[in-house]
């Protein structure tokens, strides 16, 4: 009786699966389309066999790079207006945001420069251009 149990329970679920797959009849008599056969997910194969090499970087970052800081300001709005006065004389000043202990600073920096030689003879030349002034007075050269 264990063995018809066993046999009636797998023929139950053959003909429940099989019930389930098949399609219905069309109720307004429209030829019926049979579904799609075949594995949905086929394996992947490679679309391109001659995929493009990366591009590289049009503008590459030098090895070693210099700046000239200025200052660093939690105020960004501070830091935007020292930035646009120091871009104002034609010098290439950017603002660069860090994170410092939760902290927002905002540094204002110029460059960049590829040595440090470039990079002190601009330190030079913006505190020439700008005597007194407490930023360039204060700025330094680093690397960034």
């Amino acid at each position: 009786m264990n063995t018809t149990i066993t046999r009636f329970t797998l023929l139950a679920a053959t003909v429940a699966t099989l019930s389930a797959c098949a399609p219905m009849a069309p109720h307004n008599n429209a030829p019926y389309t049979p579904p799609v056969t075949g594995n949905p997910n086929p394996p992947i194969t490679n679309p391109n066999p001659n995929p493009m090499p990366p591009i590289a970087n049009p503008n590459p970052l030098p090895q070693q790079q210099y700046v000239v800081q200025l200052t660093a300001s939690s105020s960004q709005s501070k830091a935007n207006n020292i930035k646009n006065t120091f871009a104002g004389q034609g010098y290439n000043a950017f603002v660069s945001p860090l994170m410092v202990n939760g902290r927002t600073l905002h540094r204002v920096q110029i460059g960049y420069y590829t040595n440090k030689t470039d990079a002190d003879a601009t330190l030079s030349q913006m505190r020439q251009q700008n005597p007194g002034d407490i930023y360039a007075s204060n700025a330094i050269v680093k690397t960034p």
